[in-house]
């Protein structure tokens, strides 16, 4: 089986670079062109487990599954959610495949969004959304991730904002959904 997987940063990717080591079996590594380090606020674990995700931060009205590049935005929109009084689970979906099962059943009860720097089409948000419908869970309110169509060149700021991916559409379109649930 193909493992995919996409660190937060680069303390993250050496993680994984050690773990592909060990690894009998194809493995691909997703990362950004630029240079992240979150290890500050989020230090690295020392070791990796495809399949068991990272909660960076607690919260009860709702979930952002965000994915390699993505988690960086996913911070700022955490941040901005709590300014609106709303408070959300932060998750370092380091592991596009295999999924983190376990937690996708306890996170359930809540609306779930996933934010990625990659096409909605065979993404990550629509694994997530295969596995929860195989497993009778509820769909998640809302997938963030790039249109399945041609992407002109620009900044990556500017392109992602076009896209509806900084931080400010993300968190709006966040609240707006939250708004009608």
């Amino acid at each position: 089986n193909l493992t995919v997987l996409a660190p937060r940063d680069i303390g993250e990717l050496k993680t994984m670079l050690r773990w592909t080591a060990t690894h009998d079996g194809p493995c691909v590594i997703r990362y950004g062109r630029t240079s992240v380090d979150l290890s500050a606020r989020y230090p690295s674990a020392e070791t990796f487990t495809p399949g068991k995700w990272e909660t960076l931060e607690t919260g009860d009205d709702c979930t952002l599954l965000a994915v390699g590049s993505m988690v960086e935005s996913a911070i700022a929109v955490r941040d901005m959610l709590a300014k609106q009084g709303v408070h959300a689970r932060l998750v370092n979906a380091s592991s596009v495949k295999p999924v983190d099962e376990a937690l996708l059943h306890d996170i359930a009860d809540k609306p779930v969004f996933t934010l990625e720097e990659h096409a909605c089409t065979g993404g990550f948000g629509a694994a997530v959304c295969t596995f929860m419908a195989e497993n009778h869970l509820p769909a998640p309110a809302k997938v963030f991730a790039l249109p399945d169509a041609f992407i002109t060149h620009g900044s990556r700021a500017i392109l992602l904002d076009e896209c509806g991916l900084s931080p400010e559409k993300i968190m709006a379109d966040i609240i707006n959904t939250l708004k009608q649930k």
